[in-house]
């Protein structure tokens, strides 16, 4: 008895023809699924066992090699392409192209494919006798390609081979004669999205691909993922590739107008690749055979039960189906408010969705509300975390690019309703980016920032991300310090900081009587003030505030002694230690009276000084030391205007997932942690260079100085220089007036 080599191959293993070789796309375009015939039940039941199995197993391949349904993108991309074909004979350079872009799972490959299929058969039928030609060349793009791998993909189609120390020039050739010889007019290029023009390879592999467009008389369609968003129509060559080709966006079949519903019907009843008499006899049932099912997702068989957790009880009355509210009476209700606005609001067409590029959005099954003042990055963030979906992917899916014409992509709201099945003004009512008109961002922080780790426990799904309002330092429910932009290190607990929190209540009066605008300008120039005092080199006589500062610092940031280490520290906290006094002195900073009286005689001013001692150590300084921030702020800042943000925040964002901490943040906060563990001392120095002061210390927003130590000397001085210039900005000034 002989028993075959183990190295042996196996005669029946099928060959290595994929569709991205000649023999494999010549298989796909004759291949054509015959549907068994159909049996009567006197046939079916007169089969033997083995019969009867081998019947099912026939019918069960047929069924498996699902029909093609020409769906309205395949009819598109097939028609506009053909036409670009015809245009594109004659044409020596400069051809004009399709690319097909949408999410995963769009039938994007289907389509392409297709429209490769119909074409060579429409030339075979041209030229029935001419077997050496191939009109359709099918590639799809590796990831991390380069230019060498993208021209042996083409080689490989046709069968070529090459030693491995073959250079891209010669293979290049090989490919563009071999493709002239067999006369290729259609060049299907799957998988586009795998090139990407910010990487040095990825700009080659574009370039290497354009450079085949060029050689080859052929119409080049190209398929790949929200091709927008993954940056092949940015730079010079985006903007070439976006002029040349026709982009056609990708969308699931819909199901939600009278129109779709008819198109739906139509389509899988009268469909001629779908044969239901090859269904089974026995498994069809009387009375359906001209009903069309509806898409799974449209059936109300399938819908969930409402997630009420007493309904989870057995013996409650509403766990049944039957006992769930059935349709509204014959009697129609009358509509109010919103629900009039809704019910007279014109919808848009499947044609219009389509030409949007507008994916049917589903509800997720748990659409957690958002947080308030969170951006809607967080949000989306939040709800792909807690479904298990790719950030980036749903992100594009529920936003739009800018009007402008940016990068940026920005939410739509009809859209991120329709994902969490939420009205549009209870998100917008979380969501500042959704208001409708755009809120004055001037009022918000430009960077977002974590609240109230506390707050933020009641939403799960991550790190929730808001963009808070300028005037929102502390969490009064919590008694929580939110402070600043900083390191994200938890809201430190202000229990034992009771005239920290009240500092807040205080604050939010001086909002509600000054405004935003000038509460912006005095809270910041309080704590500048309040900064400039606690960096003093040794304490004067009397001793002043910042022994309270010094206390309310063991307590935001205090010393382990087994670690021998400060735990938590934090720029973000040494503001909380100065906060009260700022805010104590904001009033007087926000008035108009108090600036006046800063800005006028020299009984006026010192009227306004004691004022100032009244509420904190003033004069601050030795008299031997020169400086000082009060005095400089009545000669050079009380006459203008309040100062404003000098970044706004912009909305929308190009990607879905957020960001981390910058490099150079993590490397300040760093530095600091260490030169506070090491002196404890001049904590007002670190805050006067914490980039939450600076609209107070660039008043004009130019830069003065090469360093920022300039800047800060800049702000104590009254001597007789600044004086002198001063008064040229003040005529300046009138005289503009």
């Amino acid at each position: 008895m002989n028993t075959p080599s183990p190295s042996a191959p196996d005669p029946e293993a099928p060959p290595d023809n994929p569709l991205t070789s000649k023999e494999g796309w010549r298989h796909f375009v004759d291949h054509e699924p015959v549907p068994p015939r159909p049996l009567t039940a006197a046939e079916r039941a007169a089969l033997s066992p083995r019969e009867r199995v081998r019947e099912d197993e026939q019918r069960r391949e047929y069924h498996a090699d699902l029909p093609m349904v020409h769906t309205p993108v395949i009819r598109k991309v097939t028609t506009t392409s053909r036409l670009l074909i015809q245009l594109n004979r004659n044409q020596i350079s400069a051809r004009r192209g399709v690319i097909l872009s949408g999410a995963s799972g769009t039938g994007k490959t289907t389509a392409l494919t297709q429209l490769g299929r119909a074409h060579e058969l429409a030339v075979r039928k041209r030229h029935p006798r001419d077997r050496n030609r191939l009109p359709v060349l099918y590639v799809t793009v590796p990831p991390a390609a380069t230019p060498k791998m993208l021209a042996m993909e083409f080689a490989r189609f046709f069968g070529l081979t090459f030693p491995s120390r073959a250079n891209v020039t010669d293979i290049v050739d090989a490919v563009c004669a071999t493709a002239a010889h067999v006369r290729v007019d259609l060049v299907l290029v799957d998988e586009i999205h795998n090139l990407t023009l910010a990487t040095r390879s990825g700009a080659e592999a574009s370039d290497q691909l354009k450079y085949f467009a060029e050689r080859l008389p052929a119409t080049f369609a190209y398929a790949g993922i929200d091709v927008e968003s993954k940056g092949l129509f940015r730079g010079t060559r985006g903007e070439q590739i976006a002029g040349r080709f026709v982009v056609i966006p990708a969308a699931p079949f819909t199901h939600a107008t009278a129109e779709d519903q008819d198109a739906w019907r139509a389509l899988v009843g009268g469909h001629p690749g779908i044969h239901p008499p090859a269904a089974p006899p026995h498994a069809r049932h009387a009375g359906r055979a001209e009903r069309v099912p509806l898409p799974p997702h449209r059936r109300h068989d399938r819908q969930p039960l409402p997630g009420h957790p007493w309904r989870r009880r057995p013996r409650h009355r509403g766990r049944e189906r039957a006992h769930h509210r059935g349709p509204p009476s014959g009697r129609p209700r009358r509509l109010r408010g919103r629900a009039v606005r809704e019910a007279h609001r014109p919808r848009e067409t499947r044609e219009e969705t389509e030409a949007r590029g507008l994916m049917p959005i589903r509800r997720l099954p748990d659409p957690v509300p958002p947080a308030r003042h969170e951006i809607p990055a967080s949000y989306v963030g939040r709800l792909a975390t807690l479904h298990g979906l790719d950030i980036n992917d749903l992100w594009t899916q529920i936003t739009e690019r800018e009007k402008s014409g940016g990068m940026r992509r920005v939410v739509v709201p009809e859209r991120l309703s329709a994902l969490t099945g939420r009205p549009i003004h209870a998100l917008a009512g979380a969501l500042p980016e959704l208001r409708t008109p755009r809120p004055d961002w001037t009022m918000f922080r430009h960077q977002p920032q974590t609240g109230c780790h506390r707050c933020d426990a009641r939403h799960p799904g991550g790190k929730v991300t808001r963009l808070l309002p300028h005037h929102r330092y502390i969490c009064l429910r919590h008694r929580t310090w939110i402070g600043p932009p900083d390191i994200d290190h938890p809201a430190v607990d202000l229990t034992r900081l009771p005239e920290v929190v009240d500092a807040q209540r205080k604050h939010l009066r001086i909002l509600s009587r000054y405004g935003w605008a000038a509460t912006y300008d005095a809270v910041l120039s309080g704590l500048m003030l309040c900064a400039h005092i606690w960096s003093v080199d040794g304490y004067p006589v009397p001793f002043g505030t910042w022994d309270a500062w010094d206390v309310r610092i063991d307590l935001l940031i205090p010393f382990d002694q087994e670690k021998q280490e400060y735990i938590g520290y934090s720029t973000s906290r040494m503001f909380a230690a100065v906060y009260p006094e700022a805010v104590a002195l904001a009033p007087l900073i926000a008035s108009p009276h108090w600036r006046q009286l800063a800005d006028g005689t020299k009984a006026e001013q010192a009227r306004f000084f004691t004022e100032i001692s009244n509420r904190i150590t003033y004069p601050y300084n030795p008299p031997d030391r020169k400086g000082d921030a009060i005095a400089h702020w009545s000669l050079a800042d009380s006459w203008r205007p309040p100062s404003q943000p000098l970044t706004t925040y912009t909305p929308g964002r190009m990607h879905g997932k957020l960001s981390g901490l910058a490099a150079n943040r993590l490397a300040r906060h760093e530095k600091g942690a260490m030169w506070f563990s090491r002196t404890r001392k001049d904590q007002g120095r670190t805050l006067l260079f914490h980039s939450h002061l600076k609209p107070v210390l660039l008043r004009d927003g130019k830069h003065r100085y090469e360093k920022w130590e300039g800047t800060i000397w800049h702000s104590t001085r009254t001597d007789e220089l600044m004086r002198k210039e001063v008064a040229d900005m003040r005529r300046a000034s009138d005289a503009k007036d």
